[in-house]
């Protein structure tokens, strides 16, 4: 059941006094049809016959009726009260139904109220609402709204603060008056017996719904805000003639909290104009159980809807600045699991392939496995043969320098030359060795060409040792960019296998590595790797499918190819002077 109850100060000695003339006003302007009407009159109380005539005895000033407004019934009490000559109209009115906020735009209770405060507004000087059973239960509806409108907010900006801060962050800043308006606000609860939410920070709970915004916009770091008090302070006593003038450093210009979260980009100029100038106007109606008519009750939950789908908006966005560690494990865990059912589906390498992973794939490649052979086999066998080669032009040297080459029979010591000679073949004077020993050939004779013939192994010598220095070569199954093989050859020609170029593994990328062939510094030959990395893309009805495939090539069997010959054209002449030094030693 819903009821009103309201006094009217009516026109003093007029007809609005008169119960039976509201009566036939609420009848005539507002079209209700009274029922079982019961009057009460001073007549009703005198023995003695009264004049029918007599208006004062005969009119009530009593009356209690039934009414029916739009087919809903409704029982009205009325009293007329005259004090100090003045007339009052009570009226208590009861609906018979009970009224469902939620369809406050048909409500016929509404109807009837509103018609009612205008014929009343007509009729009397001053009209006093004293109960209303709807209107409370408008701002009851409006007060829970707002309740957790507020509350949200609070909630926003604790939660983000707390985290991103600290749970003591409302501390670290200045807040000037709002620190007083705290104290203030909360100074009879911090002194109650009620310590249950005394545990709980309550520090936002305690400011005024349009302080929260002003609040964050003034507050300032304590540490920046006591550098600036000192400044000051410096400033008043050692500088009095500048003081204006240093005043006006950046120092006073620190950023606030609003700025240094950039609230702005957070709650818009509208959000926080609209929170001051508008809710928090309707609230104080509100909180002070002010009368709410049906416009405003509208209105508000308008405004509570937009202020909450813009917080909303907020709460989203400052939960994207700032995420639990266990809420981004979560999505890494997530992200790997579905990326790896849609690599699976595509047929691509679940893992992406890391560095060493690659480099051992690369040595499984039939130009790897050929080059490692070149490299454990013929530049292994290149450096043997050179030190044994040493070796042996060693024992040839010190042997034409013995006292005793001349000792032996001329035919065997003719030909021990003769085959020394073999050893320069390219020497300059080489026909010239050979046409002295068609002759006699003695101690004399030798020493002419003696010197020669020893600079002529001597600079073979060097020639070995160049290359023997000049060998370098990698492990295959750790090797980087530059060079991975080197030598030079009996000219001094330096040869190099080169990589330029690295993995970089990454989903949907590839990478080309060139394996080249260099002589003198220069490419000669053209060699490569080339790598992709498998990724897949989602089709408009979320079908994973492949964009790029996991591809291995590895082609540089023609550097393979040149080293080769090096080595062996190398290894011929090697093979050339150790053939000769053992036909020397037979």
């Amino acid at each position: 059941m819903e009821y009103v109850r309201i006094l009217c100060c009516g026109k003093e000695n007029s007809e609005f006094g008169m119960l039976s003339f509201l009566l036939d006003r609420m009848t005539s302007v507002l079209g209700i049809t009274i029922k079982n009407m019961n009057g009460v009159c001073y007549a009703d109380f005198t023995q003695e016959e009264v004049d029918e005539e007599n208006v004062e005895y005969h009119e009530p000033f009593e009356i209690r009726c039934e009414f029916v407004y739009r087919s809903k019934e409704c029982q009205m009490d009325v009293k007329r009260i005259t004090n100090a000559g003045k007339r009052y109209i009570y009226m208590n009115i009861q609906y018979s139904e009970e009224d469902n906020i939620s369809l406050l735009a048909n409500s016929i209770w509404y109807d009837f109220k509103e018609k009612l405060i205008e014929l009343l507004y007509e009729d009397y000087n001053q009209i006093f609402w004293l109960a209303d059973s709807q209107n409370m239960k408008i701002a009851t509806d409006l007060y829970g709204r707002l309740h957790t409108l507020e509350n949200y907010l609070r909630e926003i900006i604790n939660s983000y603060m707390s985290i991103k801060h600290g749970g003591d962050w409302f501390e670290k800043y200045s807040y000037e008056d709002y620190i007083n308006k705290y104290l203030k606000f909360s100074e009879w609860f911090r002194n109650s017996r009620y310590n249950l939410f005394k545990k709980v920070d309550n520090h936002l709970y305690n400011l005024e719904i349009d302080d929260i915004f002003v609040a964050l916009k003034a507050a300032k770091k304590k540490q920046i805000a006591n550098a600036v008090k000192k400044a000051l302070e410096d400033i008043k006593k050692y500088e009095k003639d500048k003081a204006s003038e240093i005043a006006s450093v950046e120092l006073l210009d620190s950023p606030s909290l609003w700025d240094e979260e950039s609230f702005d980009e957070i709650f818009s100029k509208s959000v926080v104009g609209r929170w001051k100038d508008d809710l928090s106007k309707r609230r104080n109606m509100i909180a002070h159980n002010k009368m709410i008519c049906r416009d405003m009750y509208n209105d508000t939950i308008s405004t509570i809807d937009y202020f909450e789908k813009e917080f909303r908006k907020a709460d989203e966005l400052l939960k994207r600045r700032i995420k639990s560690e266990e809420t981004l494990e979560v999505i890494r865990i997530r992200s790997e699991i579905e990326e790896a059912m849609n690599l699976e589906y595509c047929d691509i390498t679940p893992d992406l392939l890391e560095e060493q992973d690659i480099i051992e794939r690369l040595n499984e490649t039939d130009d790897f496995i050929c080059l490692s052979g070149i490299i454990d086999d013929k530049i292994s066998d290149i450096r043997e043969k050179v030190e044994d080669t040493l070796l042996s032009l060693k024992y040839i040297k010190d042997e034409l320098k013995e006292e005793t080459f001349f000792e032996d029979d001329e035919l065997r010591r003719k030909d021990l030359l003769e085959k020394y000679i073999e050893l320069g073949d390219s020497h300059y004077q080489y026909s010239t060795w050979k046409a002295i020993l068609k002759g006699t050939v003695t101690k004399e004779i030798y020493s002419l060409i003696e010197d020669a013939l020893q600079d002529h192994l001597s600079s073979i010598e060097r020639k070995l040792e160049n290359i023997k220095d000049s060998v370098f070569c990698v492990d295959l199954n750790c090797f980087s960019e530059g060079d991975i093989v080197r030598i030079k050859d009996f000219e001094g020609n330096e040869f190099a296998v080169n990589v330029s170029g690295w993995f970089c593994p990454e989903r949907g990328s590839s990478n080309e590595i060139y394996v080249n062939w260099l002589e003198n510094g220069v490419n000669s030959v053209y060699g490569g790797i080339y790598i992709s990395y498998g990724d897949y893309e989602m089709t408009e009805d979320g079908i994973p499918i492949p964009c790029v495939e996991d591809e291995l090539i590895v082609r540089f069997s023609e550097v393979n190819n040149k080293l080769e010959e090096v080595i062996d054209s190398i290894a011929e002449i090697l093979n050339k002077i150790e053939n000769k030094y053992i036909e020397l030693e037979i």
